[in-house]
């Protein structure tokens, strides 16, 4: 018996539920990332929250906020409101993603033989996914904290703690995505899968062609409004 191992009643559903949310919260959070820009040699320069994510130095995330700043006051205001907006919009998003990643990893330990290693490391990542969650909670609370206050340099504990937090995440998140992702090609090449999961399949596939449409349209009426 393994006690970090239980089968999901609907597994492939619940996935795809989490799947699709994930992918409808991405292009909103998308969406809200065409806002960010910053004054950078007199030109206005967009950035991403990846660049808020990874900062090169302690200071890094205080000369963005100043590069904010030189935007004026009314269009500082409204870059800084789409940041928290998207931090706020990543609370609904985390829940989502890392139930994704927890349903294939634990969906993946099923196709092992019980109590074997695969299935006990495949469960254990599953698990893992609720650390990448407290992760991601801990990370964007610092990020709120230095949006809402006047620009100012994380201190060295803090900036150290920061980085931590965001590679936790990272690294947890995508060895659950990558192995989880890896184990079932396996599984599905070696026709290890009940004919009843077929349609999830599609399900899966229509919503990355829906999610890929969506974003491209996105992305052509966005160029068409600036030329």
């Amino acid at each position: 018996m393994n006690l970090l191992y239980f089968p999901i009643d609907q597994g492939p559903l619940w996935f795809c539920i989490a799947l699709g949310a994930v992918l409808l919260l991405t292009l909103l959070l998308e969406h809200l990332e065409t806002r960010f820009v910053k004054n950078k040699a007199q030109r206005e320069q967009p950035f991403t929250m990846l660049d808020l994510e990874f900062p090169a130095d302690r200071q890094d995330l205080e000369r963005v906020l100043w590069d904010i700043a030189r935007l004026g006051a009314a269009r500082a205001l409204r870059v800084r409101r789409a940041i928290r907006t998207h931090l706020f919009l990543d609370y609904l998003f985390m829940p989502f993603a890392y139930g994704a990643i927890f349903f294939l990893s634990m969906l993946v330990a099923g196709k092992f033989p019980a109590g074997s290693a695969g299935q006990t490391g495949f469960a254990l990542l599953a698990w893992a996914q609720l650390i990448a969650w407290a992760c991601d909670i801990a990370e964007n609370a610092v990020l709120w904290r230095q949006v809402r206050q006047d620009p100012q340099p994380m201190s060295k504990l803090v900036f150290n703690s920061f980085v931590t937090l965001v590679w936790g995440k990272w690294g947890i998140a995508l060895a659950g995505v990558a192995l989880g992702l890896s184990m079932a090609a396996y599984f599905w090449l070696k026709g290890a899968y009940a004919p009843a999961t077929l349609p999830y399949f599609g399900i899966v596939g229509i919503e990355f062609l829906a999610f890929f449409i969506v974003r491209a349209l996105g992305k052509r009426r966005r160029k068409g409004g600036r030329s």
